[in-house]
């Protein structure tokens, strides 16, 4: 029968199994998960006056991680919200390294369970996959094959552990079947799985030293990898296949790591690395000398390339918690008991503890909540639900007011429903007041996000965008608009689209120069852009400069499918050119 003394552990185990195949926010079920297992561990002090811990052989390391997240979100993130909700990076650092010490807390048979349940998480995984790359279910969480193979192959030799730990022949040979099945799941999902898009290595290389010229000790901030990436990505980058593409982190954790942590989080990241390697060192000498052999030390190879593919991948929620876990399981534990006096001495200091652990629940409950009804807006805007997303926006922003994208979903909302009244034929006189007033709105959640996150290059295209269509109904929006994306440009320099934004705020205006030169840097951004050189074409032919106006035309025909409504337009424009020759 179950133990409901350690229950705590149950909970722990319980989490280890599901969390590979959880469908919805892994980082939100483990703040549960944790949460929930430290509040019995509370009660458990009260009712046995009993304080006990163990130090493990990585404590300092894995605090320092902790510590260099938290300096990085506080002093250089500009949304703490990102980092601590989505993508919730510091969150997810700060609860692994919580279950490094909740692991470590286990004694040796309990860590030797979690192992068991490592391994039927693998399995369980597998499975979830197998199924789900053949459309049997579709409830785990979307995957690559990049993440299934960096999940199961760095497992694999604790699997193989698990075999010569066995005396019975039918749990050795389940286990054989077990690991050909993850093996298999491997390979199917190399085939069938979509092959995730990573941004090269050089270009990671380059980013991320170009932020340590700005930022050196802390980088650009806990999960704002995207700022630097807007701002100091190459100018080649933009004749890649992917050059519209925005990436939220490097090609792996520690390139993600050094850009957005900085110096300080390198510098901790790889200590962690050399005290784990002097730890495998130190301790394979101790197991050959008892005749382990390689058998013996197969979950330090676990370990070890975990760590190796943290230095060449980025990495999954799922793998950054298992490195955590599986150090928490190597490390070997030294005990340490205090019995208080009385009950109420218990209570007196398990109380404090207990009120902040209620107080962060009812935080992560809000900001959980704020998430269901953010992602059911997009749900809604999906099927063309108007009033259904503007209403979950709305419950969404209430009740965390402090995230970006809330105000920049709600702001592009109301620009698409005011666009809709606006090419009504005929509009009336009301609909035009109905339209401003939206606009209006749109422009306000607009700001919003630019003062939760002004940093943030889409945050400030969304203003500008929204100015832009207020241009023809308010006195002074197309100046707003024009230092909207000036602001924009500034935060994403290479980009062709916020240059011709400004361009097509310019010709409004009639300031057919500035327009000009605006294409024109568009250009120069992406030669091999048709819309870019289209626009340009039609600056010139509004700027009288017919000449350049038909070259420019020409490359635009170049550039465009001849069997496409817009080689046709731009044949047109030409052909009309021409006959005024």
């Amino acid at each position: 029968m179950m133990n409901l003394k350690n229950i705590d552990n149950y909970i722990l185990y319980l989490f280890i199994l599901i969390l590979p195949v959880f469908p919805y926010s892994q980082v939100m079920f483990s703040v549960a998960t944790v949460l929930l297992i430290l509040i019995v561990k509370i009660i458990k002090i009260i009712f046995t006056k009993r304080i006990s811990f163990s130090t493990g052989y990585f404590d300092v390391s894995v605090l320092l991680i902790s510590i260099s997240y938290i300096l990085s979100t506080v002093f250089a993130t500009p949304s703490i919200m990102n980092a601590f909700i989505f993508p919730g990076t510091t969150t997810l650092i700060l609860l692994s390294v919580t279950i490094y010490y909740l692991v470590n807390q286990l004694s040796l048979q309990e860590k030797k369970t979690v192992t068991y349940f490592i391994f039927a998480s693998v399995i369980l995984y597998s499975i979830a996959i197998l199924l789900s790359a053949t459309k049997v279910i579709t409830t785990i969480s979307p995957v690559n094959n990049l993440s299934v193979s960096l999940f199961i192959i760095p497992l694999l030799p604790i699997m193989i552990s698990l075999i010569f730990k066995q005396s019975e022949f039918i749990y050795k040979f389940l286990i054989v079947v077990s690991i050909f099945v993850s093996i298999f799941t491997v390979i199917i999902s190399i085939i069938v799985l979509e092959h995730p898009k990573i941004l090269s290595t050089k270009t990671s290389a380059e980013i991320a030293l170009n932020t340590l010229k700005q930022k050196p000790i802390l980088g650009i901030g806990t999960a704002n990898f995207i700022e630097s990436f807007n701002k100091y990505r190459p100018f080649e980058f933009n004749q890649k296949d992917t050059w519209a593409t925005k990436f939220t982190q490097g090609s792996s954790f520690l390139l993600t790591n050094l850009t957005e942590n900085g110096i300080l989080g390198l510098t901790v990241f790889v200590t962690l690395i050399a005290v784990f390697v002097n730890y495998m060192i130190k301790t394979i000498v101790a197991r050959k000398k008892v005749g382990w052999g390689i058998l013996g030390s197969l979950d330090l190879l676990s370990v070890l390339l975990i760590l190796l593919s943290f230095l060449i991948f980025a990495q999954s929620t799922v793998v950054i918690f298992i490195l955590f876990i599986l150090l928490g399981v190597i490390s070997e534990p030294k005990k340490y008991e205090y019995l208080m006096p009385s009950k109420i001495l218990s209570i007196v200091i398990a109380l404090p503890m207990f009120i902040l652990i209620l107080i962060a629940s009812y935080k992560m409950y809000n900001f959980t909540l704020a998430e269901y009804h953010y992602s059911k807006g997009l749900k809604s805007l999906s099927e063309n639900k108007a009033k259904e997303t503007y209403d979950s926006l709305k419950k969404a922003i209430n009740l965390n007011p402090k995230v970006d994208r809330y105000h920049r979903a709600l702001s592009s909302v109301n620009l698409g429903i005011a666009s809709s009244l606006a090419k009504k034929e005929g509009i009336s006189d009301n609909d035009k007041e109905k339209v401003t007033l939206i606009i209006q709105e749109s422009i306000n959640e607009a700001k919003a996000a630019v003062a939760v996150n002004n940093r943030s290059s889409e945050n400030w295209q969304l203003l500008g965008k929204t100015y832009y269509l207020l241009i023809p109904l308010a006195k002074g929006a197309d100046q707003f608009a024009t230092d909207s994306y000036k602001e924009a440009i500034a935060l994403d320099p290479i980009n062709p689209a916020l240059r011709i934004n400004l361009g097509e705020v310019y010709m409004l205006q009639k300031d057919y120069k500035n327009a000009v030169d605006s294409f024109k840097l568009a250009v120069l951004a992406k030669d091999d852009h048709p819309n870019s050189h289209f626009n340009l074409a039609t600056a010139y032919k509004e700027n009288s400069e017919l000449n350049l106006a038909k070259q420019e035309f020409e490359k635009t025909l170049i550039l465009l499918p001849k069997e496409s409504k817009d080689y046709d337009i731009a044949k047109k424009e030409l052909d009309q050119l021409k006959d005024q020759e």
